[in-house]
């Protein structure tokens, strides 16, 4: 990108300059941005033209002396090498006027920015605008509770059959509970606490690069608790005719010493423990087993992902954890509200017994 120091003042915002929200540029993320852009899109004469005019990049020591060929390559690695270069050469003059276009950028009007409060709100009170929360948080609390009431219920649910969803890792959802929505700004505060305070550190598995937020839930009760307001419990159903409550939950499968496996569902957490529930075949009563809680795998080489859970040896009343699938939380990180919940669900009689066919 070789303006004059008055076209860099002076020539219309490039469409990658006005999709930058910041209001905090200076002259140097302008003209990097607009370089990069411009120097990806060159042909390979463009670019060893713009190359040529960098004032003696090579004997600065700022480019390899291999080969120009290498150079020209329009990989980001080499755009990023020669912008940079060119930057570090570039008159004062120059950096001044790229300095005056960031001015600019930063000045535009914010779209989407309240100037002025309208006129009824402004005239409130403030118990009128507590009362005025409280009726939104109501709405959006109830719209929210009817959505995850409908999955537990397997309500207007579509035939997801064996469709795979990579959440983080690829898994079958079948008949598991998965959701999405968009959550308010106010109800995300409300749930999640500003910042995510409401939820634990060790509860978050990525938010890297241009991730969501991911967070991975084992036990019932930590669900329940994340979707409880006072007295209204959004992750469970509760059944009066059969006197049944079915529970978001995790599951895994255990196996017993003579090789047998069971699904199993996680109804208790701490930081390092789980606690599975699984059902016994001959009075269907349910048998509970604490573990060491299993550790994340990540795969290390490119592309990095989770790849899943590394259950223990540890074997406990004979039994020993094989497979665990926790509950997964996806939370946009651009602040758009959307989210999407995979969980599984189990239901319990009025004894404690786990009911094994309204159960995934």
């Amino acid at each position: 990108m070789d303006w004059t120091a008055e076209e860099i003042r002076s020539n219309p915002f490039t469409h990658y300059e006005l999709d930058n929200e910041s209001r905090a540029l200076s002259g140097y993320h302008v003209y990097t941005k607009c370089a990069f852009e411009g120097y990806t899109t060159m042909d390979e004469a463009q670019r060893l033209v713009y190359i040529m005019q960098t004032h003696n990049l090579n004997d600065e020591g700022i480019l390899d002396d291999e080969d120009i060929a290498d150079i020209i390559d329009s990989s980001d690695f080499q755009a990023k090498k020669v912008v940079i270069g060119v930057w570090r050469l570039m008159s004062e003059g120059k950096k001044s006027a790229w300095k005056e276009r960031a001015n600019l950028l930063n000045n535009r009007p914010l779209l989407g920015q309240v100037e002025e409060l309208p006129e009824d709100l402004a005239a409130m009170n403030l118990l009128q605008l507590q009362d005025l929360v409280r009726e939104c948080i109501r709405i959006d609390l109830s719209l929210l509770e009817k959505m995850l009431k409908r999955a537990l219920r397997n309500e207007n649910q579509r035939d997801l059959g064996k469709k795979k969803v990579q959440f983080p890792y690829s898994i079958e959802i079948e008949s598991q509970i998965y959701r999405t929505g968009t959550l308010s700004t106010l109800l995300g505060r409300v749930i999640f606490g500003e910042k995510m305070s409401k939820l634990h550190q060790w509860e978050l598995i990525s938010k890297a690069g241009s991730d969501p937020f991911t967070y991975h839930f084992f036990g019932m009760d930590r669900l329940r608790e994340i979707f409880t307001f006072q007295d209204l419990v959004v992750s469970l159903v509760k059944d009066n005719r059969a006197d049944e409550t079915t529970h978001l939950c995790s599951y895994g499968v255990v196996q017993n010493m003579l090789g047998q496996s069971t699904k199993a569902y996680v109804t208790a957490e701490s930081r390092n423990t789980v606690t599975l529930t699984l059902c016994e075949e001959e009075n269907g009563a349910t048998h509970s087993l604490t573990f060491p809680k299993p550790s994340l795998y990540i795969r290390d080489e490119p592309p990095r992902q989770i790849v899943g859970y590394i259950c223990g040896p540890d074997i406990v009343d004979g039994y020993k954890i094989i497979q665990i699938n926790p509950a997964c939380l996806y939370l946009s990180h651009k602040n758009t509200g959307n989210f999407k919940l995979l969980a599984s669900k189990v239901c319990f009689d009025c004894e404690g017994r786990i009911v094994k066919n309204k159960s995934t």
